[in-house]
């Protein structure tokens, strides 16, 4: 009989059918996940080691493919959470527009939801979700926590991880756990579409057992509040992406070490040589040196910031500019006749004595009646006491002196005195002092609406008993109360006059704008256009005489109100675009240029010539995290609408840049690029070494020298230097008083360089002066010959104890000599100031409040130093350590997100 396989099957069903079932398991379980399908699992298996190992963790190496498949899957668990606090958000957004709310719910549930949704839109921001990245060293850190949290016994199930999960998307507002898991299947169809390397619940849930586990880790080891993860967001230094901050014991040795360390200041002081001030001291070079010099650079592009010259001729344009300013003579004029025609009856041809009586009479209570309805729409600007506080001279003295320049100076003088009561007393009889009149006429009114009030008072408590009832009577009449009219009258006038001229300028420019786009393109019609509309308009208008390119259009005279309200608006623009949250895109003092050379800004008149460009621009808006439909496009803000002083702006004539074809079309840009590198390596190099050599050799010290001689260019003097540094200066405790402070607050920052001091200053300098006090290593600038004079004044330096180094800036046509006049000292004055005010404190002999912030940067410093020396040990304990040469750690952390 021959052999029949279905006989066995048949015989033996049960087996078989088993045996198939746990077969296609096996199958379906192996060829999903990240990993790919079974052959990619075996040829992963089984194929040979790629290239060296880049580190070695536990004491096993790892290659570049672990690392990479590390990197996809916390790139994916970051964009998982980041869409989870979307999902969150809009949930919020749907409670806060439910209709269904009575009055009562809203009122009561809508306060909760505040600080969630601010909590859950920082944490959005944050640039990693769980704190670290995907470089190199941060996926060996994080594979090095995963062998501590194995360590301490962190294990969490699946459920644990949507418990934690839910934890972090605010789960007692009920805002993702009711609907957690069909939320968290829409977010992994959202990733699918993205490209990310997901295809199951099952992977998301190991990814964040992972994250979670590490987190877990941390808050055992490093001290972090448990708390803070979930309430840290509000921490503003976690806005920038920042880790959570470490909170460290630190005992008063430990703070007075952390106050020598960065709060001793120091002073130094700069001498600069400039390579300008000796150009003419070189001979003007040959046709042969010029052709030599003009064939080595002439196509490299012309860079003012550069060391090395380029002649190649850059774009450049004209440009025209108008401005609307209701400030303007025009304006001002228009705006007081509309005042008073407001006010003033018509005129008319006086008939008899009667008629003309009225006409003169009627005008001037007419104007004050306008004037008083026109007041109590904009008094909240002229607030004065309360009716608890009868002392109402102060108040209105105060805005009486306020437009003085001699009050000012002498509340500013008032302050050098130990006690900044003469300062107030001062200001405020400078107010009596220029309106005498005014302010009698104020007390006058304000005793005639107060004395009955206060009458009544007394008379309601009988005889003896005045002060029983006094904060009944507060409370009855917390009402606020306002300057009369006749004191601030003049700056009522004023104040509407500006309203009302700002105004016309808004619809004069607006019209203006819409006109000027009908002709967009047309040099003759904009021109027409711009001729008929200006003079009726009153609007200001400005052309440039000379073509600028991109490095030099900010000096251009006509465009300075242009460039002021650039810098204006750089907050705004980039807080509406969501700029701040990503540093490249951020606008900047210096990118003045991008409104004529950068074709990627909306708002740049970069196109074509005569196309207006409205200044502030139209942006757009970062979309709502309540939107849900995505096809809608971003909300536009039209910041030109209603500017202060809107300006409209465009591009008149271009001036194509092109690389010279012979040096005659440059010939003068080469000469003087040979006179100054000549100058520069022959004259104000050894000028500068022959100026760190005298200050180095004196016997006196640096400021006798400095003091002494006579230098081309005013010495640069910064003072009061620090690793932690503060533009607020430290106010010494007088006899235990603490009068002498200001109140408000004391922050610290690093330092940065003085604007307008430096010309191109290297993106490190302010970092090379903070270290000359403490210099260990001569100052490298990559100029051979200037780190080579360094070398030798730092050796030098070293034996004599007086360091001098030579700074330079980025094109190297300035050097600096510079050398520290005043030691870094700590003050312990100082040191107990900062500790006592480490919390709010009152501050005596004026009101208010005064908090210094070295507490908390101290703290933040220790925590630094913690987590550092943590992870240091942990290396250590786990023997793990990064094998990658700078290369290919170079290699791999060239694109982090990829």
């Amino acid at each position: 009989m021959a052999l029949n396989p279905f006989t066995s099957f048949r015989k033996y069903q049960r087996f078989w059918m088993a045996t198939v079932l746990l077969l296609t398991m096996v199958t379906f379980v192996l060829c999903t996940g990240t990993g790919g399908d079974l052959t990619d699992r075996l040829i992963k298996q089984f194929a040979p080691r790629e290239g060296s190992p880049l580190a070695i963790v536990g004491g096993r190496k790892i290659y570049n493919r672990e690392l990479s498949d590390l990197k996809d899957q916390r790139n994916m668990v970051n964009e998982f959470m980041k869409r989870a606090c979307e999902l969150a958000l809009k949930n919020i957004h749907d409670i806060e527009n439910n209709e269904k709310l009575t009055p009562e719910q809203r009122q009561k549930e809508l306060p909760k939801l505040a600080l969630p949704k601010q909590d859950l839109e920082l944490r959005w921001r944050r640039a990693k979700y769980f704190g670290s990245g995907v470089k190199l060293d941060e996926l060996v850190d994080f594979k090095v926590w995963l062998l501590e949290a194995d360590r301490l016994g962190i294990k969490l199930l699946p459920e644990h991880v949507e418990i934690l999960l839910n934890i972090e998307m605010l789960s007692d507002f009920t805002l993702f756990q009711a609907r957690s898991r069909e939320q968290m299947y829409s977010i992994i169809r959202d990733l699918r579409q993205t490209g990310q390397r997901i295809t199951t619940e099952a992977v998301v849930i190991s990814a964040l057992t992972d994250e979670f586990r590490v987190r877990l880790a941390q808050q055992a080891l490093e001290y972090v509040d448990p708390l803070l993860f979930r309430r840290g967001a509000r921490d503003p230094k976690l806005q920038t992406g920042a880790n959570p901050e470490v909170r460290v014991a630190l005992t008063p040795a430990m703070l007075w070490t952390s106050f020598e360390a960065n709060r001793s200041e120091f002073d130094v002081t700069l001498v600069p040589v400039a390579v300008d001030h000796f150009v003419d001291q070189v001979p003007a070079p040959t046709e042969a040196e010029l052709k030599s010099l003009f064939a080595d650079h002439y196509k490299e592009k012309y860079d003012p910031t550069s060391p090395t010259p380029g002649f190649e001729i850059p774009t450049s344009t004209r440009v025209e500019l108008v401005i609307g300013d209701p400030t303007a003579p025009n304006f001002k004029q228009w705006s007081q006749a509309a005042i008073l025609l407001e006010a003033t009856p018509p005129a008319w041809i006086p008939s008899g004595t009667l008629p003309t009586l009225v006409r003169y009479l009627a005008g001037p209570l007419a104007q004050h009646k306008v004037l008083e309805f026109q007041y109590n729409q904009v008094r909240s600007r002229y607030r004065s006491a309360p009716w608890s506080d009868p002392d109402v001279i102060e108040a209105m003295a105060m805005w009486l002196a306020s437009p003085h320049a001699d009050a000012a100076a002498s509340w500013i003088a008032g302050y050098a005195q130990p006690s900044n009561l003469g300062a107030h007393v001062g200001y405020l009889a400078l107010g009596q002092y220029h309106h005498p009149k005014e302010l009698a006429t104020g007390l006058a009114l304000e005793t005639k609406t107060r004395t009955p009030v206060y009458a009544t008072w007394i008379l309601a408590n009988g005889p003896g008993t005045p002060f029983q009832s006094w904060g009944m009577f507060v409370d009855m009449h917390r009402e606020e109360q306002f300057i009369p009219l006749e004191v601030v009258r003049a700056d009522v006038i004023k104040y509407l006059e500006r309203r009302q001229a700002g105004t016309w300028v808004n619809a004069n420019m607006n019209a203006l704008r819409d006109k000027l786009n009908e002709f967009a393109g047309n040099k003759y019609k904009y021109q027409r256009e711009l001729k008929n509309s200006l003079d009726k308009m009153g609007v200001e208008r400005r052309e440039t005489k000379d073509f600028y390119d991109r490095f030099s259009i900010d000096k251009a005279p006509e465009l300075q109100p242009l460039l002021k309200s650039f810098n204006k608006y750089l907050d705004e623009i980039n807080m509406n675009e969501g700029r701040n949250l990503n540093p490249e895109t951020m606008l900047k003092e210096g990118d003045f240029y991008k409104l004529f050379f950068d074709g990627a800004e909306s708002f740049s008149a970069f196109q074509s010539t005569y196309k207006a460009r409205p200044w502030p621009p139209v942006v757009t808006a970062k979309r709502s995290f309540g939107e849900k439909d995505t096809r809608k496009a971003p909300p536009q803000v039209d910041l030109f609408a209603d500017a202060d002083k809107p300006m409209l702006f465009w591009k008149i004539e271009d001036k194509v840049g092109k690389i010279p074809e012979s040096i005659d079309l440059v010939r003068d840009r080469v000469a003087r690029a040979w006179k100054l590198l000549t100058a520069r390596d022959t004259k104000a190099l050894p000028k500068a070494q022959s100026i760190a050599e005298l200050l180095q050799k004196s016997e006196e010290g640096f400021a006798p020298v400095l003091a002494i001689q006579a230098f081309s260019t005013p010495l640069i003097k910064l003072e009061g230097l620090a690793k932690m540094y503060t533009k607020d200066p430290f106010q010494r405790v007088f006899g235990g008083s603490i009068g002498a402070f200001t109140p408000g607050r004391r922050s610290y920052s690093s330092f940065t360089l003085p604007k307008d001091t430096f010309a191109y200053p290297r993106d490190d300098m302010a970092q090379e002066i903070l270290s000359l006090p403490d210099l260990k290593k001569p100052l490298e600038t990559g100029d051979s010959k200037l780190d080579a004079i360094n070398k030798t004044l730092f050796d030098e330096g070293v034996k004599s104890r007086r360091v001098v180094q030579i700074l330079t800036n980025k094109p190297r046509s300035i050097f600096y000599v510079a050398c520290v006049t005043r030691l870094p000292i700590p003050s312990m004055p100082e040191f107990h100031s900062v500790l006592k005010f480490a919390y709010e404190s009152p501050v005596f002999q004026s009101r208010g409040t005064y908090r210094d912030f070295f507490f908390d940067e101290a703290y933040e410093e220790a925590g630094k130093e913690h987590r550092r020396a943590l992870m240091e040990q942990l290396r250590r304990d786990t023997d793990s350590s990064i094998l990658a040469e700078p290369n290919e750690r170079k290699s791999f952390d060239a694109n982090e997100t990829s």
